[in-house]
């Protein structure tokens, strides 16, 4: 399981979709507390969503990825966790992974204006 080879995979899929450069792709999660799924995806470039998208896609599958079962509840809780600890609303909290240089960086939202910016490992902890 690399995480970080699937979303750049992932990223790389979209810049070629959306015919842009890679260091202009976002992935863009948003806390879902209304719906089946505990978190919204979409693709965005420029930091603009252009389309809804799924944890598989964003991974560059087309299959059932099982480490969707693993990363995302962790991804959840780790989002709320910080909504809080930056007393940020949930449905005003976003982030928006992207590619930075080598890794994967996050930058956390409270409606459009940015919060904190840190390595995913950062989030995720």
């Amino acid at each position: 399981m690399n995480i970080k080879k699937d979303f750049f995979k992932g990223i790389a899929l979209f810049a070629e979709e959306f015919q842009a450069e890679e260091k202009d792709v976002q992935l863009r999660l948003v806390l879902n507390p209304e719906g089946e799924e505990p978190l919204k995806y979409e693709v965005c470039i420029g930091w603009t969503p252009k389309r809804g998208t799924t944890y598989n896609e964003a991974m560059g599958n087309k299959i059932i990825n099982l480490t969707e079962t693993i990363v995302v509840p962790i991804l959840h809780q780790s989002m709320t966790k910080w909504a809080r600890t930056l007393d940020v609303e949930f449905a005003d909290f976003s982030t928006f992974l992207f590619k930075f240089k080598d890794n994967i960086a996050v930058a956390m939202y409270n409606g459009k204006e940015s919060v904190k910016i840190c390595p995913i490992d950062e989030l995720m902890q």
